[in-house]
């Protein structure tokens, strides 16, 4: 994800409004709201809920690891 959309998104996981955003980058409201939108389509998500989500559910749906590779040749 590009810089500013990880910053978007560090603030929508804090529960900023898009106004409180803005404020924060320093950035037009209609800025934040387009970088939302480009994370939503990135990330398949349809709500800001549910992008804070996403970190939880994917550790939470994720496949017990059964230790490191092998780096063994032959």
């Amino acid at each position: 994800m590009q810089t500013w959309s990880t910053e978007v998104c560090a603030r929508i996981a804090r529960g900023l409004p898009t106004a409180g955003i803005a404020a924060e980058l320093l950035l037009p409201p209609h800025t934040v709201r387009d970088h939302v939108k480009a994370v939503f389509e990135k990330t398949g998500v349809t709500s800001r809920g549910e992008l804070v989500s996403l970190p939880y559910l994917d550790r939470a749906t994720a496949t017990p690891s059964t230790g490191p590779p092998s780096t063994e040749v032959g």
